[in-house]
């Protein structure tokens, strides 16, 4: 994809506090797989330093903290003006592809207004 599009990844920023009462799963859902690897937070700050790494090598990469994200369960990948994929990140993995114009289009300006809630 990188050859021909410019990809951004929003990244949550999760305290270590946080991590413990949620914990993040390496994202395995497009290939399918049924397992859940969850990090420490010493190897998600890994990852992250490693992900803005490659974004310093590649220019059509980027990487943007996000201090408020919407959704735990959720990735959303954009090509603009092309398709958008909602992908549920745990078993089993769910796939949305989105063509339709007008769904396509309020996704790409969607701006989530809260931080989901949690604790119920």
């Amino acid at each position: 994809m990188l050859s021909h599009d410019n990809i951004t990844d929003e990244i949550p920023v999760i305290s270590a506090d946080e991590l413990k009462d949620y914990p993040v799963a390496l994202s395995l859902s497009e290939m399918f797989c049924d397992a859940d690897i969850f990090y420490t937070y010493d190897e998600l700050c890994e990852h992250i330093e490693q992900t803005k790494r490659f974004a310093a090598e590649y220019s059509d990469y980027s990487v943007k903290s996000n201090n408020f994200p919407a959704f735990r369960n959720l990735k959303i990948s954009i090509i603009k003006s092309k398709r958008v994929i909602v992908s549920k990140s745990n078993s089993p993995a769910i796939h949305f592809v989105i063509r339709h114009p007008k769904l396509r289009t309020a996704i790409e300006n969607f701006r989530p207004p809260f931080k989901e809630n949690y604790s119920e």
